[in-house]
């Protein structure tokens, strides 16, 4: 049987102004980063759970409606979604289809939170935040996490579920 692995998460709440310092993903050794250069964008890994090969890798902006690459993987439990917002305005939390769709696909208290944050509070008293999700898709849970003030590192780790043809990795907090 597969070992569990370790699943990390760098997030990047502040702007650096080109120090190269950017969200990433390890899963045991392969290492994603995010393109440093980039501000006031959602980061979106698709991960094969049967095999942990990124299928979908991409940013986006929109914070209305649901992209178009992940619709196709939305009741498909053999992957899995990791989203992360990097240097994240608050005026682009997330908003209409593209908040219904992550209602849907188990996000919760800490998606409450910041809008709660923005409803409460403006869009100018802190600039900057961050919100990350790990989700099994069709499953209807998730693992969420969101930061006001400063860059993150989250720590979770992926344990093998056996399944009909090997291992389906599984994301958990320790």
């Amino acid at each position: 049987m597969a070992s569990n692995l370790p699943l990390t998460l760098q997030v990047v709440v502040t702007d650096h102004q080109g120090s190269g310092y950017s969200n990433r993903v390890v899963m045991g050794t392969t290492q994603l980063a995010c393109d440093q250069n980039l501000r006031n964008v959602y980061w979106a890994l698709v991960v094969d759970r049967t095999n942990l090969n990124v299928v979908e890798n991409f940013t986006f902006s929109d914070n209305n409606t649901i992209p178009p690459k992940l619709t196709q993987y939305t009741t498909n439990s053999q992957y899995m979604l990791i989203l992360s917002s990097q240097i994240l305005l608050t005026a682009s939390i997330p908003a209409g289809q593209f908040y219904a769709y992550l209602l849907q696909l188990g996000a919760g208290p800490q998606l409450q939170s910041i809008e709660q944050f923005y409803q409460t509070l403006g869009c100018g008293n802190w600039v900057y935040l961050n919100y990350t999700m790990i989700t099994v898709f069709g499953s209807g849970e998730a693992i969420e996490y969101s930061e006001y003030k400063e860059d993150s590192v989250y720590t979770l780790e992926l344990i093998p579920v056996p399944a009909t043809n090997g291992v389906m990795y599984t994301p958990s907090l320790y």
